[in-house]
C-alpha cells in the first residue's frame, strides 16, 4: 500500500491501540505553557464552535510495528498479543470487553509506531487521565460501560518504566526520570489550569471547574453529532524500512506533513486502480518540476524563497479559492481540509471502485488543466509579462484566474487587453496640468510600478510588432528582478544637497574634471573652485553640463537599476554612469529595456543626442514616453 491520510477523530483512538515510542525520538518535553496552549485552544473552540463543528490538531505520523524483536519486546513489558490485523470495531470491542472483565492480559491490540507526534499523543492521554479521574473516580468499568470506550496505551522503548507511570498518572505521582517529571509537570499544570488556580481568563468568565471538564471530556469523545476533536492520521507504508529518514525529514522540516503533501497523500491512495495512481504520482511530478523551474515561478508568484516541494500549493490555492464553499478561511491545513471535507466526502461509501476512481482522476484533471493554464500563460510573452508585473505587486494568481474563466474572455486577445487595464490601475499617476507630464517624484511608491509597467509594456509591444513570435527575448525576465534588488535609481547624478559629506563632494569634483578637462580651461570655473565651497563648485559645474538642478527627483530622471550597480557608481555624472551600464549589457549582464534606452537616449527625437549629458529635454522626452507607454 502507499501512504495514507485521513482525519481521525480523537475519540476513534480511544479504541485500545497501543502506540510505540521509539528510542530514537527524544522523551516527552512539553512544558506548562505548552500545555495551558492546548487547553486554551480545546475550551475556546468549544464554548464558540458550531454544534457539529471540529477543530483539528497537528498531525500524528504512524507505522503499522512488523518488526518481530519489537513486537516481542512489547508484548513481554505489556503482557498484551500484538494483531495488526484487527480493525477499529473489532479492537474496540475486544478491548471494552478487557475492561469489563478485569482482564487484561493477552488481550489482542494493534501496535502503531509514532514517527511524528507523541508530544501531542502524551499530552492528550494525560488530559483523558485527568478529565477520567474526575469523572469516573477509581471506576473504568463505568467509563468503559456507559462510553464505550478503552484509553490508547503509550510504549516507550527507550524508557520501558513510563508505561506504567503514566498509566497511573495522578496528584500523587513520584517521577523517577527526566520524562516522567515533564508528565507530571503536564498533568500539575492541567489540574492548575482547570482549577482556575491562575485566574480564569475573561473568555472563561462564569465557567466553573466542572464546565469546562465537562466541556472538555465532551469534545474529546465527541464524533460527527456533535462538537469534537480531530487530528491528520497519515500512515506510512508498512514496506517502507526506512522509518528513521521519515522521522529525521518530518522534524527538519525536508517532507513536513504541509498542505501538498497531505493532500497529494488523498489523491495517491489505492483504492483499487494502480495504474491510475501511478499516473497522477507521475504527472504530480511533472508539475512540481515545471513550478520549480526560477523563470516560471517568478512571474507566478513573488515569493521567491517558497520551498519547492511546496510550490504546487499554488495550484490547490486557486482550485480552493474557485470552489471551496468559504474561501475566506485558512487556517492551518485548510486545503487538506478542504479536499478531505468538501471534494473526496463527496463519494457515496458504497460506491464501486471504478466509479470512485473516474471521480478521483475528474478531480485530478482540474489541476492538470489549471497547470496547463499556467503553462500557456508562460509561454504568451504578453500575457507572461502582464501577469508577471500583476503578482509583483500583490494580485493573487487565483484572482487572475478568475479573470480568464470569464465569460467574456473569449480570445487570449480579450485576456491581454484586460489583463492591461487591471495593470494600468496599479500605476496611476498624477499630471501637470499644463505640461502634460508626470508629476511623481523619486520616493513615491508608484515609481516604482510606472517604470516596472513600462518596461513589461515596451516588450509586449515589440511582441506585437514582431507578428507575435513567442520568442524568450520579449519576456521580461522576473526570476532576475526577484533575485537581485531592483531600486528606482537617477539617470543624472543628483544635487549636492544630496550628497551629505565633503569627503563624497570632492570625489564628485574630481570625477567631473577628469572626465570633462576642459572645465579646467574655464576660468569662472577656477576661481569658484578657489572659493573652497564645495557647493558652489558642483552646482557650478551642473550648470556647466546643462544638468536642470530643479528637477532631479522626477521621472524623467529615474530608472530601474540593480542596487548592486547602483553602489558601484554612487553619485557620479551621467556620463560616468552610461559607461557602467553600457559594460553591463556588454557583458550579459541584465539591464530593463527602458533603462537601456534612457542611458542611450534613444527618446530624444530629430536631433543628434548628446551622450555625454543628461539634459531638461532628455528628462521631458523621457517623461512623455514613459506616460505614452503607461496609458
Amino acid at each position: 500500500m502507499a501512504n495514507s491520510v485521513d482525519l481521525k477523530f480523537v475519540s476513534e483512538l480511544f479504541d485500545g491501540r497501543y502506540f510505540l515510542v521509539p528510542a530514537y525520538q527524544r522523551g516527552y518535553r512539553w512544558e506548562a505553557k505548552q500545555v495551558e496552549s492546548l487547553l486554551m485552544d480545546l475550551y475556546s473552540f468549544y464554548i464558540t464552535s458550531g454544534k457539529t463543528d471540529f477543530c483539528c490538531l497537528q498531525p500524528i505520523i504512524v507505522q503499522k510495528v512488523t518488526d518481530q524483536s519489537t513486537i516481542d519486546d512489547v508484548q513481554n513489558n505489556c503482557n498484551i498479543i500484538v494483531d495488526n490485523s484487527l480493525d477499529h470495531n473489532t479492537e474496540l470491542t475486544g478491548s471494552v470487553n478487557s475492561i469489563m472483565n478485569g482482564s487484561f492480559t493477552n488481550a489482542r491490540h494493534t501496535l502503531w509506531e509514532v514517527v511524528d507526534g507523541q508530544q501531542r499523543l502524551t499530552t492528550l492521554y494525560i488530559l483523558y487521565s485527568y478529565l477520567l479521574s474526575i469523572k469516573f473516580p477509581g471506576n473504568l468499568k463505568m467509563f468503559a460501560q456507559f462510553n464505550k470506550k478503552a484509553m490508547y496505551s503509550l510504549y516507550y522503548e527507550s524508557r520501558p518504566n513510563s508505561y506504567n507511570f503514566i498509566k497511573q498518572i495522578g496528584p500523587n505521582s513520584q517521577p523517577i526520570d527526566i520524562d516522567e517529571t515533564y508528565m507530571k509537570e503536564a498533568y500539575d499544570a492541567i489540574d492548575k489550569w482547570i482549577l482556575n488556580k491562575s485566574g480564569r481568563i475573561p473568555l472563561f468568565a462564569g465557567k466553573t471547574p466542572q464546565n469546562i471538564i465537562d466541556g472538555l471530556f465532551d469534545l474529546l469523545n465527541g464524533n460527527q453529532t456533535s462538537q469534537s476533536v480531530k487530528v491528520i492520521w497519515y500512515e506510512i507504508d508498512p514496506q517502507n524500512k526506512n522509518i528513521i529518514k521519515e522521522f529525521l525529514d518530518a522534524n527538519t522540516g525536508k517532507i513536513g506533513l504541509t498542505d501538498s503533501e497531505l493532500v497529494k497523500a488523498l489523491f495517491l491512495q489505492d483504492r483499487g486502480n494502480s495504474i491510475s495512481v501511478d499516473q497522477i504520482a507521475l504527472e504530480w511530478e511533472h508539475i512540481e518540476n515545471m513550478l520549480n523551474q526560477s523563470s516560471f515561478w517568478s512571474f507566478l508568484s513573488k515569493k521567491e524563497d517558497t520551498e519547492q516541494h511546496e510550490r504546487i500549493t499554488l495550484l490547490l490555492d486557486i482550485m480552493y479559492e474557485l470552489n471551496a464553499s468559504n474561501p475566506t478561511i485558512k487556517e492551518d491545513n485548510y486545503l487538506f481540509d478542504y479536499y478531505y471535507t468538501e471534494v473526496f466526502s463527496q463519494i457515496p461509501p458504497a460506491t464501486n471502485v471504478a466509479d470512485v476512481q473516474k471521480f478521483v482522476e475528474d478531480e485530478w484533471q482540474k489541476i492538470v488543466v489549471c497547470a496547463r493554464t499556467l503553462e500557456d500563460w508562460y509561454n504568451n510573452p504578453a500575457v507572461y509579462n502582464y501577469v508577471g508585473f500583476l503578482t509583483q505587486f500583490d494580485t493573487k494568481i487565483w484572482d487572475i484566474y478568475k479573470i480568464f474563466n470569464e465569460p467574456k474572455i473569449v480570445t487570449y486577445d480579450d485576456f491581454v487587453k484586460r489583463l492591461k487595464t487591471e495593470a494600468k490601475k496599479k500605476v496611476k499617476c498624477t499630471l501637470d496640468p499644463k505640461t502634460g507630464l508626470i508629476t511623481n517624484k523619486y520616493g513615491e511608491p508608484v515609481i516604482k510600478r510606472i517604470l516596472l509597467f513600462a518596461n513589461v509594456n515596451q516588450l509586449n509591444n515589440q511582441f506585437i510588432n514582431s507578428g507575435h513570435i513567442c520568442s524568450q527575448i520579449y519576456k521580461f525576465p522576473f526570476d532576475v528582478f526577484l533575485s537581485q534588488k531592483w531600486n528606482v535609481e537617477h539617470i543624472d547624478s543628483q544635487t549636492a544637497n544630496d550628497m551629505k559629506d565633503n569627503s563624497d563632494k570632492r570625489v564628485w569634483i574630481d570625477t567631473a574634471e577628469k572626465s570633462f578637462p576642459d572645465l579646467l580651461k574655464d576660468t569662472d570655473y577656477l576661481s569658484v573652485k578657489n572659493s573652497n565651497d564645495l557647493d558652489e563648485t558642483i552646482s557650478f559645474i551642473q550648470r556647466w553640463l546643462g544638468e536642470d538642478s530643479e528637477d532631479k527627483h522626477s521621472i524623467g530622471n529615474l530608472a530601474l537599476l540593480d542596487a548592486k550597480t547602483n553602489v558601484s557608481y554612487g553619485n557620479a555624472l551621467f556620463v560616468q554612469k552610461r559607461a557602467v551600464i553600457a559594460a553591463k549589457v556588454k557583458d550579459g549582464q541584465f539591464v530593463p529595456l527602458c533603462t537601456q534606452w534612457a542611458f542611450n537616449k534613444h527618446y530624444t527625437q530629430n536631433t543628434v543626442p548628446d551622450l555625454t549629458r543628461w539634459t531638461k529635454t532628455d528628462k521631458e522626452n523621457y517623461n512623455r514616453f514613459i506616460l505614452k507607454n503607461i496609458q
